[in-house]
């Protein structure tokens, strides 16, 4: 599905899906120490729950966790249709935004599942 940069400017809220929890629970979760497991999971939802992606009308899109401000990146685009975006939050971790519907972009980067955003 292609679309127009201008399309996608906004602010969107990520979906914590059941393959995210799982995600959570296999990477982070499993990997505590058993007496930290409880606080490491509602740590890591949290941070989930509160996860929007930004997209600025001058190509810089940041990743935020409430107040905490995860990566912030320029992305180059043109006024012309676009099939995705993609650019690296940090060296050799790249990220690809296709806009799957109207309000709704599918973050895909490397090992982690697909994440659903909804624009707010």
């Amino acid at each position: 599905m292609g679309f127009r940069f201008a399309e996608v400017v906004g602010r969107y809220r990520l979906q914590v899906s059941n393959e995210l929890r799982a995600f959570i629970e296999e990477r982070f979760v499993e990997a505590a120490p058993s007496c930290d497991r409880d606080n490491v999971r509602s740590e890591a939802l949290a941070e989930a729950l509160a996860a929007e992606l930004v997209i600025e009308a001058d190509g810089t899109v940041s990743s935020r966790a409430g107040e905490q401000e995860l990566y912030r990146v320029r992305v180059a685009h043109t006024e012309g249709e676009l099939s995705e975006l993609s650019f690296d939050k940090a060296p050799g971790l790249s990220v690809r935004l296709l806009f799957s519907a109207p309000n709704v972009l599918i973050a895909m980067q490397g090992d982690k599942p697909s994440m659903t955003f909804q624009r707010c």
